[in-house]
């Protein structure tokens, strides 16, 4: 996942989800982990490289979400939506 502050490009052709906010935010030495809340209400995770390119951004920054179509799979739509998950 591409993270920008609302309104700034993202290096990604379509696929850009506006409307985040960073909930919290992790230094992990080489990168930093971003939680970021979406309009419907679930969180994803972004990483971004610690490059010095750009300063760390704080919760509660209203971001955007993108990620380059070749870094995307699909799964197979035949395959259970369940497979996987074992039940107690």
């Amino acid at each position: 996942m591409l993270i920008a502050p609302e309104g700034e490009a993202i290096d990604a052709p379509g696929n850009t989800l506006n409307g985040g906010v960073i909930t919290d935010v992790s230094f992990i030495g080489v990168s930093t982990q971003y939680q970021v809340r979406m309009p419907w209400g679930k969180e994803l995770m972004a990483f971004e490289q610690n490059t010095g390119a750009r300063g760390l951004l704080a919760p509660g920054t209203k971001v955007s979400v993108s990620w380059r179509p070749e870094y995307a799979f699909l799964l197979d739509a035949s395959q259970d939506v369940n497979a996987g998950i074992e039940d107690d």
